[in-house]
């Protein structure tokens, strides 16, 4: 396996990226309108546009037959990928595209395995892609099925990344809608030609030409059924070759966050950020004077599944200006705007759970 590269923070100015690749901006409105194509399907199942309420926008926003208007796309009913980046599905996606374009990893989010989110994300990307709804939709003008099948290639190019690198698939990717037993796109024993192409940005056939025993500095690959395999070192070496092998570069993400500009949506993130931040400075400091400051302050420390002591801060608390202050100062965060911050997500997790218990309320009127 290849040394994996340690820094911590990501420096994008230092890093290759992956030949012709999608821009990060046509990723994200792609990813946009796969997502507003699942809130169209549920629109259907419903009969209604109320599943708009998921982005915590305002309802008069939107027009009553935004979601059922084929020919409307995300940018004509409103929606941009700044009211979607706070989700999961767009969070994974986002983590995909920088280990698949730049070969970054972040060290804070959850291991690409076969039981991950992203499988989960990558499913809904293949049936955005090859469904019967996407299909659909494109038949009526709205085409869905291009957007999610750009989105699907950075996932599948990120899958071939995690093979070179000697991590587990997370996905099995099909080329063909059938996933006919022909489909050769993924391996679990070695790399295939199509990954070889994604990961170098070669043409198959190219890829194929290179595998020639007659060619110098040839790729060199095995039988596995008939299929043509290449080893992951070998492959690493064939890349480096053509330079074309991006080493992969650890990081933890947003070491000194600017709290002037980065809010959290809801009390989960928070936490989330909380969490990285104490794990990433028990790597540097003593842990045992950090955790000393924390309990004095009322904060749990505990230790999870695999070992590794965690922090968890009681909701109570995020409206405590003392407590928040003596964690921000433990942290090493500015004090004023982050006791601001929590006070921000906490108020913003009252509201949503109000709107919450007040359409629950109103469908349990409009029922009897």
């Amino acid at each position: 396996m290849a040394k994996i590269a340690e820094i911590s923070q990501p420096i994008e100015s230092t890093i290759g990226s992956l030949p012709n690749s999608i821009s990060l901006d046509d990723f994200h409105k792609s990813v946009t309108e796969v997502y507003v194509h699942y809130l169209r399907n549920i629109a259907l199942m419903t009969q209604d546009n109320s599943v708009l309420s998921l982005l915590s926008m305002p309802m008069e926003n939107f027009s009553k037959y935004c979601l059922f208007s084929p020919e409307l796309s995300a940018d004509d009913i409103g929606i941009s990928y700044k009211h979607i980046n706070h989700m999961g599905f767009a969070k994974d996606l986002d983590f995909l595209y920088n280990f698949a374009v730049f070969a970054r990893l972040d060290v804070t989010a959850d291991e690409m395995d076969g039981l991950s989110s992203y499988t989960v994300t990558s499913s809904l990307l293949a049936d955005a892609a090859y469904g019967y709804t996407a299909e659909h939709w494109d038949m009526s003008g709205h085409p869905i099925m291009d957007h999610a099948r750009k989105c699907m290639l950075i996932a599948e190019i990120a899958n071939a990344r995690c093979a070179l690198e000697g991590m587990e698939p997370f996905f099995h990717f099909c080329i063909s809608k059938d996933r006919g037993a022909a489909d050769d796109a993924t391996s679990y024993d070695g790399l295939t030609i199509r990954q070889m192409a994604l990961l170098s940005g070669m043409e198959e056939q190219s890829v194929r030409a290179a595998a020639n025993p007659k060619r110098a500095n040839r790729l060199h690959t095995f039988n596995e059924d008939g299929h043509t395999r290449i080893l992951a070192g070998s492959a690493i070496l064939w890349l480096k070759s053509k330079g074309r092998y991006i080493p992969v570069t650890r990081y933890v993400p947003d070491d000194a966050i600017d709290f002037t500009k980065h809010g959290f949506n809801n009390i989960e993130d928070l936490m989330i950020v909380i969490d990285h931040r104490y794990r990433l400075l028990v790597r540097r400091e003593d842990k045992v004077a950090l955790d000393a400051q924390l309990n004095k302050a009322g904060m749990e420390i505990f230790v999870d599944g695999y070992k590794e002591a965690r922090l968890t801060v009681a909701e109570a608390f995020l409206n405590d200006q003392e407590r928040m202050t003596v964690l921000a100062q433990t942290l090493k965060w500015p004090t004023d705007i982050f006791v601001l911050r929590c006070r921000e997500a906490a108020a913003k997790s009252a509201v949503i759970k109000i709107e919450r218990e007040l359409r629950e309320m109103n469908q349990s009127i409009e029922t009897k």
